[in-house]
Formats: C-alpha cells, sequence, structure tokens
C-alpha cells in the first residue's frame, strides 16, 4: 500500500509542478495588434475603406453648403465672443534661475501697430 501512497504522492506533485510552470512560465499567445479597433490582419480592408471614402470625399459639391450661410437660423446667431484684456506676460526668460532676470517684462497692446 505504502507504494502506491508513494506514487500518488509524486504523481500529484508533478501534476501541481506543470500547472504552476504553465501557469506562471509559459508566455500566453498574444492576439494581433489592434490599432483603433482594426487588427493588423483587417489592414487590406481598413486600407480599401479607406480608399472608398476619399473617393466619396471628392464628389462632395461645397457650393450647395452655401445655402446654409443664407438659411434664417444662420442669420440669427450672434456673436458671443469675450474680448480679454491685454495682461502682463511671465518673465523674459522663464528657464533662468530666480533673481537672474534681464531686461523689462514684455507686455502687449492691442493697439500696438507694426512699422
Amino acid at each position: 500500500m505504502s507504494n502506491i501512497r508513494k506514487i500518488v504522492i509524486i504523481v500529484a506533485i508533478f501534476a501541481a509542478l506543470f500547472f504552476v510552470y504553465r501557469y506562471f512560465f509559459v508566455s500566453k499567445p498574444t492576439p494581433a495588434l489592434e490599432v483603433s479597433g482594426v487588427s493588423a490582419s483587417g489592414n487590406a480592408q481598413a486600407g480599401k475603406d479607406f480608399l472608398v471614402a476619399l473617393i466619396n470625399l471628392e464628389h462632395i459639391n461645397l457650393d450647395a453648403g452655401a445655402a446654409v450661410l443664407t438659411d434664417q437660423a444662420f442669420a440669427r446667431l450672434e456673436d458671443m465672443s469675450v474680448s480679454l484684456p491685454n495682461e502682463e506676460h511671465g518673465r523674459p526668460n522663464p528657464f533662468n534661475p530666480i533673481g537672474i532676470d534681464t531686461g523689462a517684462i514684455a507686455t502687449t497692446t492691442g493697439s500696438q501697430s507694426s512699422q
């Protein structure tokens, strides 16, 4: 009986070692590289889809888009832009150590004209 018990224990140890080896040391096969949902094997199809979309772009007529500019809804749009005040800029060279600034702090105004 003791010989059978030894054989069962040895087989159980080898089985446990086998599963530990498979779980920790054997690398799992990696799936095909995916970029934006397209696998490496689907690159040819993605290229064909891109060409079809590019050909469809050639048939767009931009003159029909000008009708949007004469639409009443477009005419009712309001300019909601905000005017930002001019403020001082930072140091002339922000990478210099503190206290070694040379030159004045640059400021900009919207009324300057280039001559």
